[in-house]
């Protein structure tokens, strides 16, 4: 349980549903925490991209939407 508020942002390479897949990833969105899964620096990189294309703003401030996202490249 995290008890601070803001954006925590885990990287997990051993977390069980994870791309395995070179550039691969798995965003993992909610209220409390972002969790990213790669199993490359490769992959973290994509994530951070998919991450700043997420980032959103409204009347109250910046926020991410709630998502799940498993993306890999098709090679």
């Amino acid at each position: 349980t995290y008890h601070r508020k803001g954006i925590w942002i885990f990287f997990d390479s051993l977390q069980a549903p994870c791309v395995k897949a070179n550039e691969g990833y798995r965003i993992d969105v909610n209220k409390k925490i972002i969790k990213v899964c790669a199993s490359t620096s490769l992959g973290v990189m994509r994530a951070m991209e998919t991450l700043n294309q997420l980032l959103a703003k409204d009347e109250q401030g910046y926020y991410f939407p709630g998502v799940i996202i498993e993306d890999k490249p098709k090679y």
